[in-house]
């Protein structure tokens, strides 16, 4: 009965609630860590020391990342997936230990700060993977706006957890509820169906051949995530600096946890009420807009006022609308290429695009810090970072479509597992191609509106 009530059925409820409370149970842990590193870090240290931390983030990532991918290719999704739970659990409690003896002193701190970002990209990770296995396209589509919202409830909930234990106890022991969480996810992700053994499939290969950023549409996706990574580092990095130098130190856990809170409530409801709606109305294109013209708005405002207000704005921004709007967004943005080009391009955008893009933030931080920049000049730097970031989404639409075109023509294009609905764009697109003289087209975009369910905008005269 739930299960239709929410959109899901068949064999899909089981698998759909599993992964809704697995990624809610991680998120709900990553909250409280998120919370302990910052406040303990914060507490102890300047936050001129962040982008060092920020750039041990980088670097481990990357080396977490190719071990992720030995250990997805010598075990199963879900035993992968619950090693690494259980494993975070052990070393998170392990830090909430060495934290309590007052062991370790600095270096401890950066452990902490560090361990949370890794342990956060490796998860999310596996968990996708999984859930790639586990669901068809049509499954993905009917369940994975349900399951997504499973965790930002997960966080708003680890938040408000962290609320209430740190009017209670000091910063370290949300460490002990964090590793909690992480064991409790870690007993129920098996409970996930063993995921089907991988039957061939037609693969388009459109540009597989190619360097991939020598394609100029793939150039334009690249440096969307680049900038986008610059932009969302400098703005952590000002919010932090500007509530560690207004808050009392033992007052930060509080501080973060209640502010952490807001801003996952009001993603929960973007995610739920407005992300939907915004790519059916206005299209891909104009959806990306949405994010880096509030960031620059924000910037500005900074700028003009250097008010602490001002930073959580910017900062609340970037909570409420990077894991709901955007990402969305972004993989619509993706759907023209073949699965093997979106692996291969996915890799490169997380190898050198985010991390190669928070590490050169960071490098930037730590030399305007140098040079004696104080948090107003780095919102100088911001403003010109979030405009760059408009101007690389300003044009994107004709690649877009192109890109789209060129594919419909080699054959059909593969389902993307991260895409609910079809934005506008693409259906005006998928539509226009209807009245193609190149037959292969025609079919490619006949067999794209029936995957998703569009069979209705098809003219009868055209069967």
């Amino acid at each position: 009965m739930l299960g239709r009530l929410i959109g899901i059925d068949g064999n899909d409820p089981r698998d759909a609630w599993v992964g809704f409370l697995t990624l809610a149970g991680m998120m709900a842990g990553h909250a409280c860590l998120e919370t302990a590193r910052d406040s303990m870090f914060l507490a102890k240290l300047p936050a001129t020391h962040l982008p060092f931390a920020y750039i041990g983030i980088a670097g481990l990532a990357l080396i977490a990342t190719a071990l992720n991918r030995r250990l997805l290719a010598r075990f199963s999704r879900r035993a992968a997936l619950a090693a690494t739970l259980a494993v975070g659990a052990l070393v998170t409690t392990g830090l909430w230990f060495s934290a309590g003896l007052g062991v370790g002193g600095t270096p401890i701190l950066y452990g902490i700060y560090v361990w949370g970002g890794v342990l956060a990209t490796v998860v999310v990770v596996q968990f996708w993977s999984l859930l790639g296995g586990v669901f068809d396209v049509g499954q993905a589509k009917r369940t994975f706006a349900f399951i997504g919202a499973g965790g930002v409830v997960g966080a708003a909930a680890g938040s408000a957890i962290a609320t209430g234990l740190a009017g209670w106890f000091p910063p370290r022991h949300l460490l002990l509820a964090a590793a909690i969480a992480f064991a409790i996810t870690a007993l129920g992700a098996p409970a996930f169906r063993q995921p089907p053994p991988v039957q061939n499939r037609k693969v388009i290969r459109v540009g597989a051949t190619q360097p991939l950023l020598g394609d100029a549409y793939l150039r334009r996706l690249f440096l969307l995530v680049v900038v986008s990574t610059l932009l969302v580092t400098g703005i952590d990095y000002v919010f932090k600096s500007l509530v560690a130098s207004a808050v009392p130190a033992h007052e930060l856990g509080a501080t973060f946890a209640k502010f952490y809170t807001v801003t996952n409530v009001v993603a929960l409801l973007v995610q739920v009420l407005v992300a939907p709606r915004l790519l059916g109305s206005l299209g891909v294109a104009r959806t990306q807009l949405i994010m880096p013209a509030l960031l620059l708005a924000g910037s500005i405002a900074f700028v003009a006022s250097f008010a602490l207000a001002s930073a959580l704005v910017l900062k609340g921004i970037d909570a409420a609308l990077r894991h709901s709007v955007h990402r969305t967004s972004t993989e619509i943005l993706y759907l023209p290429l073949s699965s093997s080009v979106r692996d291969r391009f996915k890799a490169l955008a997380e190898a050198l695009g985010q991390r190669g893009g928070q590490a050169l933030a960071s490098v930037a931080l730590l030399a305007a810090a140098a040079l004696g920049a104080s948090p107003w000049h780095i919102g100088l730097a911001l403003v010109v970072i979030a405009a760059a970031w408009l101007g690389c989404i300003y044009g994107i639409k004709p690649y877009y479509v192109a890109r789209f075109r060129d594919t419909l023509r080699a054959g059909s294009i593969e389902g993307a597992m991260g895409v609910p609905n079809l934005d506008l764009h693409t259906l005006e697109t998928l539509i226009g191609t209807l009245s193609s003289e190149d037959d292969f087209e025609v079919i490619g975009a006949l067999e794209m509106l029936a995957r998703y369910g569009k069979t209705k905008l098809i003219p009868a005269l055209i069967l």
